[in-house]
């Protein structure tokens, strides 16, 4: 798939130099070179630490088209040196997440792996998706349509455009249930969690 604005060749440059010159990560801290990483979440698999999260370009907002439109990931068993792997999840030019996907977090239940994320239209209206994967490294998404859209529930804040604070999802398992919790804002302006 085609993602518009996005310099592929510069990343797979990076991804090799990045390759080449490994870091002690426990001073610097890790992120992909040539990218800053943002709303990460980790995920233990199979004796190695998998890392999601935002990429983008430094010095560029991250409002503007073009920008936060993938997720990294990387991996590490020891967390001194890391192996970056290929964007694993991109916007849908074609869909609500067009714009931007922000703050994956990932899971697993029963063998499957599930991907929570915000995703926002070129507009900045956010909405709460979900993909899944078999393997950590290949996502595809659940549905086409978002699972969490502020604008059905009567008490949140939700303008069509210029954005509505529907991000961050998190997910934990009470008891049998698994219960979604995410940054939302009221009608009236007051910052909440919603659940």
């Amino acid at each position: 798939m085609h993602i518009p604005n996005l310099d592929y060749d510069c990343f797979v440059a990076a991804k090799k130099a990045q390759h080449e010159h490994q870091e002690d990560w426990l001073k610097t801290g890790y992120a992909p070179k040539g990218f800053y990483l943002k709303d990460f979440c980790l995920i233990r698999a199979e004796n190695e630490w998998h890392l999601f999260h935002i990429a983008g370009t430094p010095g560029v907002s991250c409002c503007l088209p073009g920008n936060e439109i993938w997720f990294g990931h990387a991996t590490t068993s020891d967390f001194c040196k890391w192996t970056t792997h290929l964007p694993c999840f991109y916007i849908d030019p074609k869909s609500w997440d067009c714009g931007h996907v922000f703050a994956p977090y990932v899971i697993e239940n029963n063998g499957r792996y599930w991907m929570f994320y915000t995703g926002c239209a070129i507009e900045n209206t956010q909405r709460i998706g979900v993909a899944v994967s078999d393997n950590l490294f290949d996502w595809q998404r659940v549905s086409s349509e978002p699972v969490v859209r502020p604008d059905e529930y009567g008490w949140a804040f939700c303008p069509k455009t210029n954005g509505a604070a529907c991000r961050d999802p998190h997910v934990s398992r009470v008891g049998n249930k698994f219960v979604m919790y995410y940054t939302a804002v009221t009608k009236e302006g007051r910052a909440c969690v919603a659940a």
